[in-house]
């Protein structure tokens, strides 16, 4: 594979949206959304204002490397729209990459990170996303894949000693306290799209590209609306998540 490829970050599953630009495995250039929950207005601008400083057209993009879920509804809805979009009009080739697993990259620039790692999300109704992670040869390997669980569930599953990162751990203290796990420092909470492309570049190295007819976000769960409609008329899925 081309190690020059072009390609466009994104990273829109949290409240704080970021956009990368990189050629191959190399980020060149990042932006942070500058308002949060605003992906919608933020995420064309940002890719076009950050093509053109790096003196590149859309067009000239070769893959797009989108960071899938689960996470906010709207903002990954945003993300596959758009990337559907680029991969329709100018040809470029997607990757989907796990959210959480993004998240997970970022306590590799703690000085010790920890040996087994818990990333956490808020899933409103006392739940959360999670996956646990072991750090292996300097890589944090998934144990196991996203879920939709309590918090309690998950941590009396996983012992002690794994140490929790995310922004989950804002919306549920009083159930993770109890538990008394380490807790990794706040700025390491928020995926990042320069580590969207750390991810999507090794899964392209591995021919792990999504059609476009088939992209869609991990939810997880349905959108509220959805299940409010599917309860209305009697089709909920109970194993929905």
């Amino acid at each position: 594979m081309n190690p020059e490829q072009r390609s466009v970050a994104l990273e829109t599953s949290s409240q704080q949206g970021s956009i990368a630009l990189a050629a191959g495995g190399h980020t060149l250039q990042t932006a942070r959304f500058r308002t949060t929950n605003n992906h919608a207005q933020e995420l064309l601008p940002t890719a076009q204002q950050l093509c053109r400083r790096q003196r590149w057209s859309i067009s000239s993009l070769e893959m797009a490397y989108l960071s899938i879920g689960p996470g906010s509804f709207t903002g990954l809805r945003i993300a596959v729209s758009m990337a559907r979009t680029l991969a329709w009009s100018v040809g470029l080739r997607l990757v989907a990459v796990p959210s959480l697993a993004v998240i997970a990259r970022n306590a590799l620039s703690l000085p010790q990170p920890p040996a087994e790692l818990v990333t956490l999300l808020d899933a409103k109704r006392s739940q959360i996303y999670a996956a646990h992670f072991r750090l292996m040869n300097g890589v944090y390997i998934e144990q196991r894949a996203a879920r939709l669980c309590h918090p309690a569930e998950l941590l009396s599953e996983v012992g002690p000693t794994a140490a929790l990162i995310g922004e989950g751990l804002r919306y549920h203290q009083s159930a993770i306290a109890p538990f008394r796990n380490p807790i990794m420092p706040e700025e390491y909470w928020w995926p990042k799209a320069e580590e969207v492309v750390t991810l999507g570049w090794a899964a392209a190295q591995r021919g792990e590209f999504t059609a476009r007819q088939h992209l869609q976000p991990l939810y997880l769960r349905l959108p509220e609306a959805e299940e409010v409609w599917q309860k209305k008329h009697g089709t909920v899925d109970q194993g929905a998540g």
